[in-house]
């Protein structure tokens, strides 16, 4: 399997070469060359396989020939060895849970593959340190933390917004020290990523250790994401249907998890199209319907882990349709969703099934239950556990929230934090400390 650049003016590569270096040369991203289709023998009787069993199929075709198929099945298992629980709201919408991995967020899944792949190749590197850096509201940044902390010769440094997450989420990776290293920048989640793109092109840093972003850019988060749509959609697909179409609704933010849902559906997953439902940073909505792509400052908004200026992965979505606007919109259904419909949906879903989604996962409730039709089943992608966003569950729902224990053993450790402002010199200095530690 080799993977193109979204600009294509730089050579294919191996899955090993993109992972390590997920910026082509020509300052693109990759995508695998060929999309390859799995046998329809293998798709009918997913429905009959676990996760890990269907993550080893989808691994085996996206990850070529670059690693053995014992170390394959080896990590898919280590991916994939938490339930995603689907729960049946009606006879036409259910909810596959994604929070039930160590920090409560569906980004368990691409982190937990990304650290898999990085374990297994880092000896490619010897004994050179190698620097991770990731930009992220609060959810990216403990899944990440978990996945890689206590490995040898990484470092990660989790540069956040001031005041974006709750002290809960925020300790999932404030608190573990080791080689876990918290940065939180008095400016905006775009302040953060200037930062970090600034120290991934830094050529001294390069020169002291190899420099890795892990962002939702990086493709083997992709990856790892591509496989919960497998098992979701053949779960839904077992029971009986009569013929409906089947429909995919998910919070839509830097679009790496839509992404992962159309190379899953040119794989062959029998999915008729995705509701991409942002909040009031509606980047793809605009870009789609209304031909703009002006950057605009992100705005906080209840669905925080989606507030961002424009989507990583824009330009992948736009590569796979080769910029024919009309068959992107084909598939997808861009929606957008203010703070008044998130609590909307959470509070209609809770009195009508009693199911209570965090702010993230209704927007895709929302989006869903607006546009689905009769002869059509859906399916909603939930993001986060609600705990997460605890202050804003609480004064939206009236009732106080128990801290599940992946937040509460987290909370009264020691703070590891360091504050800065968000300028590139206060960053590298404590890049550069802790390389040289």
């Amino acid at each position: 399997m080799k993977y193109i650049s979204t600009r294509h003016n730089s050579p294919s590569v191996g899955l090993i070469e993109a992972l390590w270096h997920p910026l082509a040369p020509d300052n693109g991203l990759y995508l695998p060359e060929s999309v390859p289709e799995l046998p329809k023998a293998v798709l009918d009787n997913m429905a009959e396989m676990s996760m890990a069993e269907i993550g080893y199929v989808v691994f085996k075709a996206l990850l070529g020939e670059e690693f053995t198929s014992v170390a394959i099945k080896k990590f898919s298992e280590e991916v994939y060895s938490f339930p995603a629980p689907m729960v049946e709201l009606n006879n036409q919408m259910s909810v596959l849970e994604l929070f039930e991995g160590p920090t409560l967020a569906f980004k368990d899944f691409g982190a937990r593959a990304i650290a898999g792949l990085l374990r297994m190749t880092t000896a490619r590197h010897g004994d050179k340190p190698v620097n991770i850096l990731i930009a992220t509201t609060g959810n990216t940044g403990s899944a990440i933390a978990n996945a890689l902390a206590g490995v040898p010769n990484m470092n990660v440094f989790v540069v956040f917004p001031r005041g974006t997450a709750t002290r809960a989420l925020e300790s999932q990776f404030t608190t573990r020290g080791g080689n876990i290293y918290p940065i939180e920048v008095s400016g905006s989640i775009d302040s953060c990523h200037t930062l970090v793109v600034t120290a991934m092109s830094d050529m001294e840093l390069n020169e002291r250790s190899v420099m890795l972003s892990v962002s939702s850019g990086n493709i083997a988060r992709l990856i790892g994401q591509t496989v919960y749509y497998f098992y979701g959609v053949s779960r839904m697909m077992a029971r009986e249907r009569k013929g409906r179409q089947v429909v995919v609704s998910l919070p839509a933010g830097n679009l790496g998890n839509l992404t992962a849902g159309i190379l899953a559906k040119r794989m062959g997953l029998d999915i008729n199209h995705f509701i991409a439902c942002e909040n009031a940073n509606n980047y793809l909505s605009r870009a789609l319907l209304n031909d703009d792509f002006v950057p605009h400052a992100a705005q906080p908004t209840l669905a925080y882990a989606a507030d961002k200026s424009v989507p990583t992965n824009i330009e992948r979505l736009f590569d796979l349709y080769k910029d024919d606007v009309e068959q992107l919109l084909a598939d997808v259904k861009p929606v957008t969703v203010s703070d008044a419909g998130i609590i909307e949906a959470i509070n209609e879903c809770y009195s009508r099934y009693d199911y209570l989604l965090d702010p993230h996962t209704a927007l895709a409730y929302y989006g869903l239950n607006q546009n689905i039709r009769h002869d059509q089943t859906g399916l909603i992608l939930a993001t986060a556990h609600p705990a997460k966003s605890l202050t804003a569950m609480s004064a939206i729902t009236g009732r106080p929230l128990e801290l599940p224990l992946q937040l509460n053993k987290f909370m009264g450790r020691p703070d590891y934090r360091q504050r800065i402002k968000p300028v590139y010199s206060s960053l590298r200095e404590i890049i550069i400390e802790k390389t040289n530690k």
